[in-house]
């Protein structure tokens, strides 16, 4: 049995094309989307984050194939709708909204190691620097622990830590 790859070449490309307009314009959608998800996981408003983290979890634990399927076949089940919609839609939709979530959980990620842990984390979890400076600025006078920190320093540094570590008094 031989094959005519004459024959194949055309449905290929055709193929490949239609992978392309799939992975185009899930890209287009889902990026913004997911910069939008991962704004609402961080909001301070517990319930948004609650629906957030059930749409991420929902989205990541089950197979993209269900959720291609159920975004097909569901309309026509819930509303009685006559015909189906558009496959090419429904895929578009499903590897969207699928994509963000993924999405999302890296911009989120992205944005605290950037942007918030340089300031948020630093006042819970002291740089190594700053902690090996207070070890070396460590003076003893008359038996009494000593740390030579400026304010600003006590204020990106925890202090009970400091304490903990025998770098800085509670009277200083």
């Amino acid at each position: 049995m031989s094959v005519d790859i004459s024959k194949l070449l055309p449905i290929l490309f055709e193929g490949f094309g239609t992978t392309l307009k799939i992975f185009g314009l899930t890209l287009l959608f889902s990026i913004p989307l997911g910069f939008i998800v991962s704004a609402l996981k961080m909001c301070r408003i517990p319930p948004v984050r609650w629906i957030i983290n059930a749409y991420i979890l929902i989205m990541r634990g089950t197979p993209l194939i269900l959720q291609i399927m159920f975004i097909y076949f569901a309309p026509t089940m819930l509303f009685k709708a006559s015909a189906p919609p558009d496959r090419f839609a429904a895929v578009i939709v499903a590897f969207s909204i699928n994509y963000a979530a993924y999405f999302a959980e890296i911009f989120r990620g992205v944005i605290i190691k950037l942007f918030l842990g340089n300031v948020k984390h630093k006042r819970n979890y002291p740089v190594e620097h700053e902690i090996e400076h207070a070890r070396r600025e460590k003076r003893h006078y008359r038996g009494e622990c000593r740390c030579l920190l400026s304010c600003k320093r006590e204020k990106l540094v925890d202090r009970n830590y400091l304490c903990r570590e025998n770098l800085l008094c509670s009277d200083a």
